[in-house]
């Protein structure tokens, strides 16, 4: 009886609009006639500049990450996106804005007591 209902969770979720699709996914999943936009963000202790990115349906984004402190992390989630930023260095991440909507990123390395309030989000219009 367990199995069938632990089977049932992924219809009934699909069924009820939870299951929602994501705005950001992997770059691979980008047609090759994508248009690129390269944005840059800096994390410092305990934000990320800037906090709220906007970008166009469709578009493949290039973000150019720089830690300014300390090291600190990079994740957004729904891409698959998971880097560690270490101070004073370069690190670049890409993915598809595949459909209209929001998604958020957060510091995923601990980097002090502001730690859980750094965090921004990607807005696909």
């Amino acid at each position: 009886m367990r199995q069938c209902l632990i089977g049932l969770i992924p219809v009934l979720l699909a069924l009820s609009g939870c299951a929602a699709q994501h705005a950001l996914v992997a770059a691979s999943a980008a047609p090759a006639d994508a248009p690129a936009k390269t944005l840059t963000i800096i994390a410092r202790k305990y934000h990320f500049t800037p906090k709220e990115i906007v970008v166009k349906r469709g578009t493949l984004v290039r973000l150019t990450l720089k830690s300014e402190d300390v090291t600190h992390g990079f994740a957004l989630k729904s891409a698959g996106i998971n880097v560690k930023l270490p101070p004073g260095q370069t690190v670049e991440v890409t993915f598809y804005a595949s459909q209209r909507g929001e998604e958020g990123f957060a510091c995923s390395n601990f980097c002090g007591i502001g730690h859980l309030a750094m965090d921004g989000r990607i807005i696909v219009q």
